[in-house]
């Protein structure tokens, strides 16, 4: 199968925790709750970078499943530790990472997007053009890890899981539990795209928020 080519670059702007009180986060509460959930993750092991994205050739993993209309920013949070001697890169590497869009239209369209080309899995290929091959494909690459992707407002977060334990101990159901407690309203009613570890692709869900 030929792959299409897709092209960006990534500058890191910054390093280190990022304050609350940067211009990113001061249009949304739910960034500043995203912040504050990463904190409470990784506490002094807390790496946060914000990414800018150009239009000059190189491959960029994960964030290529994303619309990049009207992406501003990405912020990434990790923990400094892992991995130790190079940047973070690989989707597991990240403990939480969001995308800022220009609005919330933009950010919906990206997430409406995104659900549209989770639709389909492995095994679905044979049967799909050229182009939504390599979307599935693209998809399945990151599910089989696991994970749980939301859009609030101009933002779309997606928190990372691994096929390991959770960065804080327990299972992954409490903890995407608490992640979406922390973003959002009590009892509030939310669409995510979940996939557990072994998956192709992921699934879309209504999740009720639990009282913190």
């Amino acid at each position: 199968m030929k792959t299409a080519t897709f092209i960006l670059i990534i500058f890191v702007l910054f390093t280190n925790e990022t304050n609350i009180d940067n211009p990113i986060y001061q249009s949304t509460d739910i960034g500043i709750k995203a912040h504050a959930f990463a904190k409470e993750v990784l506490k002094e092991n807390l790496r946060s970078d914000t990414l800018q994205l150009e239009s000059h050739p190189k491959e960029s993993q994960f964030f290529e499943i994303f619309s990049h209309e009207n992406l501003q920013t990405i912020i990434t949070y990790s923990n400094k530790n892992y991995p130790k001697k190079s940047r973070p890169r690989y989707y597991e590497h990240f403990t939480l990472i969001v995308f800022k869009y220009l609005n919330s239209g933009a950010a919906s369209r990206s997430f409406d997007q995104l659900v549209k080309n989770s639709k389909y899995g492995v095994r679905d290929l044979q049967s799909l053009d050229e182009q939504q091959a390599e979307k599935t494909e693209k998809i399945a690459t990151y599910a089989k890890y696991g994970g749980l992707i939301t859009q609030q407002d101009n933002l779309i977060l997606a928190l990372v899981e691994t096929c390991q334990s959770t960065p804080i101990g327990g299972n992954w159901k409490d903890y995407e539990d608490k992640f979406l407690s922390k973003i959002s309203n009590n009892d509030m009613e939310l669409e995510v795209l979940n996939a557990n570890c072994g998956m192709d692709r992921f699934i879309l869900e209504k999740r009720k928020t639990k009282n913190r």
